[in-house]
């Protein structure tokens, strides 16, 4: 039954006492299991290379914005992904067997690959360092694979940034090529619309198209102008004879009358007969034709009737037949400049068509054109960033601290099983008590009793011993402090002897 807490140390305290011989055994197995533990440990030694990151130098400023670095974000992550890939692994795996002088087979090798990347280690050590660390029981191979592991670090980086730049030089010019001949396609294309299609610009036509519509509207202008001259001209027409018919007098008279009559037909060629002129010159020829009729016939002569045609007649006739001549003209003009408009205008309509395919077809060129020209900048920039990398500029990696030969173990020694083990075997017999006490299921204690059961407890005996018992236990506790002594002395001897070097565990 498990014991009050109050009586745990008690009851511990006399089960040691009772079970000597048991704690002493417990005491040198577990001392004596921990000091061989100790002596057959295996050790693990550890060497470690630091790496300094160089990544401001003095092309950087130089050269900012003519070439690209190859800078990393996570230079820690970039290191450990080229130690910790097969291609330095396999390297790795190559040297160790020239060193040992051995042929490890495919799954040798993977098996030896496996056990590098447990064994070798990362870390990050400020901004600008990191470690590189390889543990194996080896000194010696842990110092050697260290070495040969900062030199690998350093020849694959070397080698990949230089891929690297040499890829992207590579990739960029392929597409520089591939965009030179689609802006060839694009210009060719271009070149053979404008050349099919020579209809002129949307300003050109649209100037066209208002110069045909003012010419137009200017013929039909005229053309009224035109057809209101020709009636005016018709109407003059019915107003005059087409012959006069006058009486001619073969004296002075009739010479005045004629000389009058040329003069009014001169003026009724520009004025009407309301005219003062023309008024005055027919009342003129009205005077002497009446003097004339007065006189007698041996006086005024021989008259006779004389017709001819009328000079205004003739004339106005030859204006109008001008007059529908050029009515004729302008109608013609007319509907040819119609014509050439309609014309134009479909020209207007292939003009819209054909602007939205040489849009896109400029467009096709421009872009074409401003690609092929950003890779030309971008080539010469691989091409700089790949003659900086072969040179060994931008962001360089150099051995800060080299590999130092270890000269001690890693990890628990020899001294701290040692001391461990004898703490160990000092408290396995009192742990092994105490729990023996709370799982032992009689009752040690009168209040175990009373708390659990509910019966009261009158009164308790307590073990009697006789002196001769109390004379056998001093013996048997004096008999195992001599053994514990000697074990005592035998372990400390025998690891100072293993810690010394005396004793090869």
């Amino acid at each position: 039954m498990q014991a009050p807490l109050g009586s745990v140390v008690r009851e511990v305290i006399r089960e040691l006492r009772g079970r000597k011989w048991s704690c002493l055994f417990v005491f040198m197995l577990v001392s004596a299991t921990g000091l061989v533990v100790g002596m057959f440990w295996p050790h693990q030694y550890s060497a470690s290379v630091t790496i300094y990151i160089d990544d401001q130098n003095i092309i950087t400023p130089l050269m900012k914005g003519s070439a690209v670095e190859s800078k990393a974000k996570d230079k820690v992550a970039e290191a450990k992904d080229i130690i910790m890939g097969r291609k330095s692994l396999g390297r790795l795996v190559d040297y160790i067997e020239q060193m040992e002088n051995k042929a490890l087979t495919e799954e040798g090798r993977e098996k030896e690959i496996l056990r590098l990347r447990r064994a070798i280690t990362v870390r990050k050590r400020g901004r600008q360092f990191f470690q590189i660390s390889y543990t194996d029981r080896k000194p010696d191979i842990a110092f050697l694979i260290t070495q040969k592991i900062g030199q690998l670090f350093l020849e694959i980086q070397e080698e990949n940034r230089r891929e690297e730049s040499r890829n992207a030089y590579s990739f960029v010019d392929k597409q520089v090529k591939a965009y030179q001949a689609q802006l060839s396609q694009s210009e060719d294309r271009l070149r053979q619309f404008l050349s099919e299609n020579a209809d002129g610009t949307e300003g050109s036509v649209q100037a066209k198209i208002s110069q045909l519509k003012s010419q137009i509207e200017l013929g039909e202008l005229e053309l009224e102008e035109l057809i209101s001259k020709r009636e005016s001209i018709g109407k003059q027409l019915r107003g005059v004879n087409a012959s006069i018919s006058n009486k001619v007098v073969s004296d002075k008279s009739n010479d005045r009358i004629k000389s009058l009559q040329e003069r009014l037909e001169v003026l009724q060629l520009s004025y009407h007969d309301s005219y003062p002129d023309i008024v005055a010159i027919k009342k003129q020829m009205k005077d002497i034709r009446s003097e004339a009729k007065t006189k007698s016939p041996e006086v005024s002569g021989d008259e006779e009737i004389v017709s001819y045609e009328n000079p205004l007649y003739v004339e106005l006739s030859s204006e109008r037949a001008k007059t529908e001549t050029a009515i004729t003209a302008v109608k013609t003009r007319i509907d040819s400049l119609n014509n050439l408009l309609d014309k134009t205008l479909l020209r207007m309509e292939k003009v819209q068509q054909n602007k939205a395919e040489l849009a896109e077809l400029t467009r096709d060129t421009d872009v074409n054109r401003n690609i092929y020209n950003d890779l030309l900048r971008r080539r010469e920039t691989a091409r700089v960033s790949m003659h900086l990398s072969s040179e060994g500029q931008g962001v360089t990696y150099a051995i800060h601290d080299p590999a130092v030969y270890p000269l001690k173990p890693k990890g628990p020694q020899f001294i701290h099983f040692a001391l461990g083990a004898i703490f160990l075997g000092m408290l396995a017999p009192i742990g092994l008590a105490g729990v023996y006490v709370q799982l032992d299921p009689r009752v040690r204690d009168a209040s175990t009793v009373q708390e659990g059961i509910g019966i009261p407890v009158l009164v308790t005996i307590g073990q009697v011993v006789t002196p001769r018992e109390h004379r056998r236990e001093r013996h048997k506790t004096i008999l195992i402090f001599i053994l514990g002594g000697c074990f005592v002395a035998g372990y400390l001897i025998v690891g100072w002897l293993n810690y010394t070097g005396a004793v090869n565990g």
